[in-house]
């Protein structure tokens, strides 16, 4: 069981506070959606989960173990979680078969996990099966869609087994169409996998279609928290009222 804890956790950029301290307990095989508009914090606060920033004071752990506590932490490669970024950041000069092979062969945990090629090949034929990409793997990138691409770096995150997939307005450079498949392939993964989801969406059609729970940002706090069925039916007055009628 995976059980990511977030303790008192704030972000200043000089005068600027970006988050408020702000506590929480993502439990496992949760779906997490970080909902908010532009500004309000979400993708400072999945970056500290990351590792990619710094919080200004906080403590972070999963399942006990220290990820930053007293202005230091592991770096995000020790950290073992997958990303996928609102861009598709796939390497154009390696197939989409290498681009899922990548963390496998530079991260140290995962080289001791599949030390040679036939046990990094059946990882990544695993990953793009689930993506649904499996005939595709010697493909560039400029030889597929947007949507297969995204597939190919979420297939990257979903390759390190991580206790933690961490997406970032994933869907975002999608059309609508493909927006609405992807959006039904995230919520099936998610059940097939039981694996821990933090999305980050200014959306809230994804928001609520996909998670489990739903975290209203507003300003660098949490405004509100619960399923999404309770947030969408029974908002907290002032901000979040506001925000949802904007749909």
């Amino acid at each position: 069981m995976s059980e990511l804890v977030l303790t008192g956790i704030s972000k200043q950029f000089g005068a600027v506070k970006v988050l408020q301290p702000l506590s929480l307990k993502v439990s496992d095989d949760s779906f997490v959606a970080l909902l908010g508009p532009s500004g309000c914090g979400k993708t400072t606060l999945l970056r500290i989960v990351a590792g990619l920033e710094a919080p200004t004071e906080g403590e972070l752990r999963l399942d006990g173990k220290t990820l930053w506590a007293n202005g230091a932490g592991l770096p995000p490669e020790d950290r073992g979680f997958g990303m996928v970024f609102q861009s598709y950041a796939v390497w154009p000069h390696l197939t989409a078969f290498q681009n899922v092979e990548y963390p496998l062969k530079v991260s140290k945990r995962l080289k001791a996990q599949y030390p040679d090629a036939p046990s990094r090949r059946a990882a990544v034929e695993r990953a793009l099966k689930l993506v649904r990409l499996e005939t595709l793997g010697d493909r560039y990138p400029h030889q597929l869609s947007g949507g297969q691409q995204q597939r190919v770096a979420l297939a990257r995150g979903l390759v390190m087994e991580p206790p933690v997939l961490l997406l970032d307005e994933p869907l975002s450079n999608l059309d609508a169409r493909l927006r609405a498949e992807m959006r039904r392939e995230l919520r099936d993964l998610h059940r097939s996998l039981g694996i821990t989801i933090l999305y980050v969406t200014h959306d809230q059609r994804e928001a609520f279609e996909m998670s489990t729970r739903v975290l209203v940002m507003e300003a660098g706090r949490i405004a509100q928290d619960g399923p999404p069925d309770e947030v969408r039916g029974n908002p907290a007055p002032g901000f979040v009222t506001e925000f949802l009628s904007e749909a």
